[in-house]
């Protein structure tokens, strides 16, 4: 049965009047913030979109070999790629509860995050109970792509996938501050190995995300609002029944809203051929489910809209489906060379061992003669070898470190060196790390603890230097390669991560930073790629 819009209108009302007391506020909190974290995003990074773009094409080609598989070459003289396949994938993922403890908040059981990645797991394996209405059993697709609760933390330390984090922020806005414990939330764990899930107060938005588009970088992953997460009671909660996670998870698979975000024009798109052309977001009364039939100015005859759609903004007792292209543009991101491919590699999923290799080698000083650096503390350690060698020899030099740090001496001014540590557990060695490579300082010796220029900055620029408001940095890659980007202070404490990791094609690159947030003094800016790492003085004035 056809059903107008007025007739939706009026169940809405009357949802609000049979609904219980806390369900007003979930009708507060019904819609998405992905695209205006997106269109914040934009202002910070005005080469964020040329980028999207760039990937957007790079996807479709690969949606286009799964529906061709047929081999082809792009280019002549050029070797033709394998055709993509449809991989059975399974991703880790880790929970950040924001708990405040001065507030009246939804308490997040650890049964509430079981029923959620149930709930998810369940819609992405296409078994959602929800009736499709007039649209066909085979629209309703399983995506090849499950999840689950990551069974060891970065530092080796056995977890359920679950991490409570005390935070004195009342609700987080539609930002990345929810991302970082230097703003009251937490900083994600290597989005490489983790999918990152932030659950806590949200201001106005039932969720937002982020897409694949820089790839795993620090700030990628979902942002969850308390009262939308887990199963609550979808028959009388418009956000009860854990749809609202599946959806923002689909924003980080790179699927858009169904709707385009045209605001009704009729010519935006969702990339997906198997979805009906729709005006806007649907918005109908928490007691609708799926089987009525709703058409709109964009898709006029039956069987209207596919209204049911995860990327839509139904209620979760109506939300039931991606369809099959959906699935094709999800798993374009694991592909070879994808967005997401390095997720495919985690062991997070998996036990931890009884001795895990030390990671997150950072250098935290160096001079001409000495290099200081800091690990990640692991799970279970005594104790820590280090071996580390000029890059143009063959020979280690060993010592040994109580602590998860050491300070290297003797070391030839203007050399490269590689340096590996080692986890020393009850149960015997890890096995070394790879090698972290460093270059020893150009200059003379700075005073006591202060951090050094490393080799030329001639590849990375800060534009304006000394800065009091919004600087540039500027930054040149003649291979492509894995680019982290930090601010650092004199004593080489990490203030502000500007990339983390992300992979980028050869070329310029420049970041918009607001330097107002930081204190007045001096700074370094550190660009790591590959093996090496830059540094440029940075001054902030007021």
């Amino acid at each position: 049965m056809r059903t107008t819009i007025t007739v939706f209108a009026w169940m809405l009302c009357i949802s609000c009047i049979l609904a219980p007391p806390r369900a007003f506020a979930q009708q507060e909190k019904v819609k998405c913030g992905t695209m205006e974290y997106l269109e914040k995003q934009k202002k910070a990074d005005p080469s964020l979109e040329a980028r999207m773009w760039q990937q957007e094409e790079k996807l479709q080609e690969v949606v286009a070999r799964f529906k061709n598989p047929k081999p082809f070459t792009l280019e002549k003289g050029k070797p033709t790629p394998p055709p993509p396949s449809i991989q059975s994938i399974t991703i880790p993922v880790v929970f950040h509860i924001l708990e405040n403890a001065n507030i009246s908040q939804r308490y997040i059981s650890d049964q509430d995050v079981f029923d959620q990645i149930a709930i998810t797991n369940r819609d992405y394996r296409g078994d959602n109970p929800n009736s499709m209405g007039s649209f066909p059993a085979s629209l309703k697709a399983n995506t090849q792509i499950q999840f689950c609760l990551a069974q060891r933390a970065p530092d080796g330390t056995p977890i359920n996938g679950i991490h409570r984090v005390p935070t004195n922020v009342v609700d987080f806005p539609v930002d990345n501050s929810v991302k970082y414990t230097s703003s009251g939330g937490c900083d994600a764990w290597d989005p490489t190995r983790y999918f990152n899930i932030w659950v806590c107060d949200l201001q106005l938005y039932a969720g937002y995300a982020q897409f694949p588009t820089a790839g795993l970088n620090i700030a990628f992953g979902v942002v969850v609002d308390m009262d939308c997460f887990g199963y609550i009671d979808p028959v009388y909660i418009y956000r009860g029944g854990g749809a609202c996670t599946t959806h923002e998870i689909g924003h980080c698979l790179n699927l858009r809203h169904i709707w385009g975000d045209d605001d009704g024009a009729c010519n935006g798109t969702d990339y997906c051929d198997d979805t009906p052309n729709q005006a806007n977001s649907t918005l109908i009364g928490n007691l609708m489910d799926g089987s009525g039939e709703i058409t709109d100015a964009c898709s006029s005859s039956s069987p209207g809209i596919n209204y049911q759609n995860f990327m839509d903004y139904t209620p979760d007792r109506a939300q039931a489906n991606f369809t099959p292209d959906q699935m094709l543009r999800m798993q374009a991101c694991f592909a070879p060379g994808g967005p997401l491919e390095q997720l495919l590699s985690s062991d997070a999923g998996t036990p931890p061992p009884a001795c895990a290799i030390p990671i997150g080698i950072q250098i935290t000083g160096l001079t001409q003669t000495t290099a200081s650096l800091t690990w990640m503390n692991m799970y279970n350690s005594g104790g820590y070898n280090i071996r580390y060698r000029k890059t143009t020899e063959s020979q280690w030099t060993s010592t040994q470190s109580a602590t998860n740090s050491i300070t290297i001496t003797g070391l030839t001014k203007k050399t490269n060196y590689e340096v590996q540590v080692e986890n020393v557990c009850l149960s015997g060695g890890s096995g070394f790390s790879p090698s972290f490579t460093f270059k020893t300082a150009v200059n003379g010796p700075l005073k006591q603890g202060r951090f050094d220029e490393t080799s030329s900055p001639a590849a990375l620029t800060i534009s304006p230097n000394p800065a009091r408001g919004s600087a540039a940095v500027s930054y040149t890659l003649t291979d492509a390669g894995a680019v982290t980007i930090t601010i650092v202070n004199v004593l080489g404490a990490e203030i502000v991560r500007l990339e983390n990791g992300q992979m980028k094609e050869p070329g310029t690159y420049t970041i918009q930073y607001d330097a107002g947030r930081l204190i007045p003094g001096l700074y370094f800016v550190r660009l790591t790629t590959g093996r090496t790492m830059e540094t440029v003085k940075f001054v902030i004035e007021r």
